[in-house]
């Protein structure tokens, strides 16, 4: 017997996903770019970092929370790519606030899709605020208590793969953003270092952004400046 196919009606939080992806596809004028970044340095600090959170702050360190630190801070030189388009007014909304939104995968009780949840002014959050923040917004967000309020404001986003065997992502525009970032897991891999070949663990960072408002200069600057702070990650410029 043949198997039959199956309708499924469409879900609050999908029908609100396939408006997102249609502005992005439609209206905005997506262009991605993306770099290499050695993580070898970034990683060695992490553990430095962990026994620190974890007994001072009795707080787990994942790298979310890290990544999202790094990229506020250098995010804060850029203002250039934490705008918005304002066709009404025929302008460019240069956000004051850095909020950054971070994608979280939803599975539940036959729902699937993605939630963005917003962290305001995450360029002033300390290392301490940025990890309880994305580890109670994940969890609200995963159970389904989390609030509009909660998700809105957002100037600029972050998708994370990390966790999946996954090298190269094209992260979608979120509206009205200007700008999103998607990180994809770090894979040992072989790298000239001084004349020598050396296996170190390299990650993609990828950005699409509204090309009607982003040019390419300023988003190539934006990724050669975090590459430098993430290669050159300082546990001593770490604000707890």
């Amino acid at each position: 017997m043949e198997a039959e196919s199956k309708e499924v009606k469409l879900s609050p939080l999908r029908k609100a996903m396939i408006r997102n992806f249609h502005w992005s596809n439609q209206v905005a004028a997506q262009s991605t770019v993306g770099i290499e970044i050695n993580m070898s340095n970034f990683l060695n600090v992490k553990k430095e970092l962990d026994p620190l959170c974890l007994n001072n702050y009795h707080l787990k360190l994942t790298f979310l929370p890290l990544l999202v630190y790094s990229i506020a801070r250098t995010l804060n030189k850029h203002p250039a790519l934490n705008v918005a388009l304002d066709l009404e007014n025929n302008s460019i909304i240069r956000h004051a606030d850095i909020n950054i939104g971070f994608a979280v995968a939803i599975q539940r009780r036959g729902m699937s899709g993605i939630l963005v949840p917003v962290i305001t002014q995450a360029n002033k959050k300390t290392l301490r605020e940025m990890i309880s923040l994305i580890k109670d917004l994940s969890e609200k967000a995963i159970q389904g208590s989390i609030t509009p309020e909660e998700m809105k404001g957002g100037t600029f986003s972050v998708s994370s793969v990390g966790s999946y065997a996954v090298d190269f992502i094209q992260p979608l525009l979120t509206y009205p953003e200007g700008a999103i970032l998607g990180i994809t897991r770090a894979k040992d891999k072989p790298i000239v270092e001084k004349g020598k070949i050396i296996i170190a663990p390299m990650a993609n960072f990828i950005i699409t952004v509204d090309h009607r408002i982003i040019d390419g200069v300023p988003t190539y600057e934006f990724l050669t400046d975090l590459k430098n702070y993430i290669e050159n990650f300082n546990k001593v410029e770490i604000v707890f």
